[in-house]
């Protein structure tokens, strides 16, 4: 069964109109300047760590799994 557009446009701007009348007490949205800089080395260890079943308890199941 198609969708009508209609549904779409309909949340697209409930969704703007939300965003615009957001209750009060609630802090804005993230932007990229909130994230702290990213460092390559830290980021392949993070990897490596992430999928290294010897640190599970039973050395057989990483995170990643």
């Amino acid at each position: 069964m198609r969708r009508p557009i209609v549904t779409g446009l309909a949340a697209l701007t409930a969704g703007m109109l939300w965003a615009e009348t957001r209750p009060a007490g609630l802090p804005d949205p993230l932007t990229d300047a909130d994230y702290l800089p990213l460092r390559a080395e830290e980021a392949e260890l993070g990897q490596l760590l992430f999928y290294d079943p010897i640190l599970s308890g039973n050395r057989e199941v990483s995170c990643g799994t």
